[in-house]
């Protein structure tokens, strides 16, 4: 049986992750929730994440842009989505992310195509070349 696609969602309010997590796993994901950065940093450290759905206000001052750049850094072809509430987001934080949706006024099948597109780009490119370390810490 083929893995399930696994979408990291991170907002701060616990209704609107319900709801996401339960829509997600309807149509077929595997969706994990989390609502602060530090957590949504860990999750995507430890688990195979296909694609991040990231809310950009988030609590204790902290926003998706910031989990954003952190997550480029760290996987430049990880898919991400900012879906907020805020019309107004600062284009320079839309930079980091592959699809950008406002709450309340994204159609849901919009949502789940962006995701579906977004997931199969990423699988089509070609893995980077890891360092393989060997005992004596030389790379290959």
């Amino acid at each position: 049986m083929a893995r399930k696609p696994c979408v990291l969602c991170v907002d701060d309010s616990l209704d609107q992750l319900q709801l996401r997590v339960a829509l997600l796993s309807q149509v077929g994901y595997h969706a994990i929730a989390c609502t602060d950065q530090q957590s949504a940093l860990r999750l995507a450290k430890i688990i195979a994440v296909d694609l991040c759905i990231l809310d950009y206000h988030l609590a204790n001052g902290e926003t998706g842009e910031h989990i954003a750049r952190e997550l480029r850094m760290r996987q430049p072809h990880l898919p991400l989505i900012l879906l907020t509430g805020d019309s107004d987001v600062v284009d320079s934080a839309k930079n980091w992310f592959d699809a950008v949706f406002t709450k309340g006024q994204v159609e849901i099948v919009a949502l789940l195509s962006a995701i579906k597109r977004l997931i199969r780009s990423a699988c089509l490119r070609p893995p980077k070349r890891r360092a393989i370390h060997s005992i004596s810490g030389v790379r290959s």
